[in-house]
């Protein structure tokens, strides 16, 4: 009955019942199906286990590298990647919540998430764009024992640390969240809406 009631399935379920090829079809979506459960009630519920776990049991799919064609084959996705494949451009839409998908070529600049889809907020805080004129605040641990990441061109503006360091910009301890706080909001959230040599024209800049 649930593969009758799934839309995607029941046009396979049925050719099944005549054609010996549609019935090897439905062998392997099941077999694949039987992997999918197995690692996720694993240890290790994994990509990884699922390939490792692909290769062994009889019956499964065979994993092979990306862009071998001229095979049957089954793409590997995460949940994200697979809503609204067939489409570039997905808004899946809540009771509260909207989320949107789309299909980029490469992985969009931080000022590019700004002016497109965060307008509307008075402050934007991201972590991992490490590249780019948006202004940056590093943390930098002793125990770490590493350098700065970040140099004079980086457009650094503040240091989060617990070592003595330096540098020309202001630095706060690991734990004067308050400070920081205060730090941002008089540079960003103030009057003007700038903070030293930032230009009021930029996207992440209050308007």
């Amino acid at each position: 009955m649930l593969w009758r009631g799934l839309s995607y399935s029941r046009r396979l379920v049925g050719a099944a019942e005549t054609s010996t090829q549609a019935r090897a079809d439905l062998a392997a979506v099941l077999a694949f199906s039987g992997l999918v459960t197995e690692v996720g009630t694993s240890s290790s519920p994994s990509i990884e286990e699922f390939l490792e776990l692909a290769e062994v049991s009889e019956g499964a799919p065979a994993a092979g590298a990306e862009g071998d064609r001229g095979r049957e084959e089954v793409h590997v996705l995460t949940a994200h990647a697979a809503v609204g494949l067939e489409f570039d451009t997905v808004v899946v839409a809540g009771a509260a919540e909207l989320a949107l998908f789309r299909l980029m070529q490469g992985p969009p600049a931080v000022e590019e998430i700004v002016r497109e889809y965060l307008r509307d907020v008075d402050l934007v805080l991201t972590e991992g764009f490490k590249e780019g004129p948006a202004p940056k605040i590093e943390i930098n641990r002793a125990a770490q024992d590493l350098d700065l990441l970040c140099g004079p061109g980086d457009h650094l503006i503040a240091v989060v640390t617990d070592r003595n360091l330096p540098v020309e910009v202001p630095i706060f301890g690991l734990d004067a969240i308050e400070p920081l706080a205060d730090f941002l909001e008089a540079g960003y959230l103030g009057v003007g809406g700038r903070m030293g040599s930032v230009r009021g024209d930029e996207p992440w800049v209050n308007r």
